[in-house]
């Protein structure tokens, strides 16, 4: 694996790491990142692809364990009733403990692309994070699958890299929703387990890897997340963009785990350096040089 592998990339503005050392101590030695809400990122469709792909691939397991097509998780979860019901679900639970949360990394360094669309157009920042170090600190950056929705071998390909982890998710809800148990509730008129079965499968599966799954026009920005779940004492905050308010939290990610800052193409290099030094040895962080603050390579001109 090359050194360029082990790096995660925040690519972010000036005032994104004001706000991420509001809370820095030398106690508290964290930066707070913002985790945005699994339905308010770029991609406006992302999220219902992840969700359509994955529902194809529990259907090829439902249908090797010979379960009848009326229990079957596509069969419900493709309904009228169901997907308006879920539009609700996903309103009203955007404050509850089963919504996950996004912290966006690239792998991409000195990404152009990258500086353009999240970074000032050029002139912000990028925090570069070892990704060993976030592994210690048990933060999972996954990367995210890109693939071609309209693509005929889409399904195949997403089957062979995430299907065994999708069949031990279905086995665990299994084993608490067993499907002669839930046969025999229908046969006597309660459809109460079939419903907590199908949803529960449908939201685990959704929520841990459909969630992972982007159009291939994304691509370019070879994305890795943080998956972050909201604990019940989280506070949940807004943000507007564009007239739209974004659900987030703020998690916390020890500074300990930035190797060095990348500063943008269009930034004036040496001002901004120097800023960040003063700023840092404001803020008591310890260890920290102008060694490790690196300028972009990129030429550009905005």
């Amino acid at each position: 694996m090359s050194y360029r592998n082990l790096q995660r990339l925040h690519y972010t503005t000036t005032s994104g790491l004001l706000g991420m050392f509001k809370d820095y101590t030398d106690e508290q030695a964290k930066i707070k990142l913002w985790a945005t809400h699994y339905l308010y990122m770029n991609d406006p469709e992302e999220f219902k692809l992840g969700t359509k792909l994955c529902t194809e691939i529990i259907d090829q397991i439902e249908s090797e364990l010979c379960i009848p097509m009326e229990l079957r998780v596509k069969n419900f979860v493709e309904s009228t009733p169901y997907i308006e019901a879920l539009s609700d679900y996903r309103r009203t639970s955007v404050g509850q403990t089963i919504c996950p949360y996004i912290i966006s990394f690239s792998k991409a360094y000195d990404s152009l692309h990258m500086w353009d669309m999240y970074a000032s157009h050029g002139n912000g920042l990028a925090l570069v994070f070892n990704y060993q170090k976030l592994l210690e600190a048990k933060l999972l950056a996954a990367d995210c699958f890109y693939c071609n929705p309209v693509c005929d071998n889409v399904i195949s390909c997403l089957s062979n890299k995430y299907k065994d982890a999708i069949l031990e998710i279905y086995k665990d809800v299994d084993e608490e929703f067993p499907i002669d148990v839930v046969k025999g509730s229908i046969e006597h008129g309660d459809y109460g387990s079939y419903y907590n079965r199908i949803h529960t499968i449908h939201t685990l599966v959704s929520g841990h890897i459909g969630i992972r799954i982007k159009n291939h026009s994304y691509s370019i920005e070879d994305e890795a997340r943080i998956i972050v779940r909201k604990n019940d004492d989280t506070k949940l905050l807004f943000r507007d963009r564009k007239g739209v308010l974004l659900p987030y939290i703020e998690s916390p990610i020890p500074f300990d785990c930035v190797e060095h800052i990348l500063v943008g193409p269009t930034a004036d290099f040496y001002r901004v350096r120097e800023s960040i030094l003063i700023f840092l040895d404001h803020k008591g962080v310890k260890n920290w040089n102008k060694n490790k603050i690196i300028q972009s390579m990129v030429p550009y001109r905005f």
